[in-house]
């Protein structure tokens, strides 16, 4: 696959992300697209949330848990502060489960993000298999709110 057709997948991914996002969680305050470049570390805003969305092409059965990396979590923290938003997190898996994790939250409540460096693919959406150490966290979904599963 080159990486011309990779990003149009992960484009049409969003895309579907976000439509059902907004039919079935934010029909009245609907997600806006906020980032300037493709690797921004906040993908999407509301008056209420910065959120930023990631999709797991695997079931949600596989792991139970999704990473956030640790800048994007600092970035999304600051962003909440400064606009007074929520700062999310929400991934989406493979069998259609939806599971939004409120950062400030588990922030708040103490929750143990016990960061970690791991060697991981420099990139997922552009095939750059590359390993480079990323500082991360594991969200599991009994931490989150599962959203909504599609059929």
């Amino acid at each position: 696959m080159t990486m011309y057709s990779a990003k149009i997948n992960w484009r049409q991914k969003e895309k579907e992300m976000v439509d059902n996002l907004n039919q079935r969680v934010f029909s009245a305050d609907p997600l806006i697209k906020k980032y300037v470049s493709e690797m921004s570390h906040i993908d999407y805003y509301n008056n209420s949330y910065v959120v930023e969305l990631k999709y797991r092409n695997m079931p949600s059965t596989q792991y139970g848990d999704c990473f956030i990396q640790q800048d994007k979590y600092q970035w999304l923290m600051e962003s909440g502060a400064r606009s007074g938003k929520v700062p999310g997190y929400i991934a989406a898996w493979s069998d259609g489960v939806y599971c939004a994790w409120n950062l400030k939250d588990l922030t708040d409540k103490g929750f143990d993000f016990d960061w970690q460096l791991i060697p991981m693919n420099k990139t997922t959406a552009f095939k750059n298999n590359s390993k480079v150490d990323k500082k991360v966290s594991k969200l599991r979904l009994e931490n989150g709110k599962i959203l909504f599963k599609l059929p």
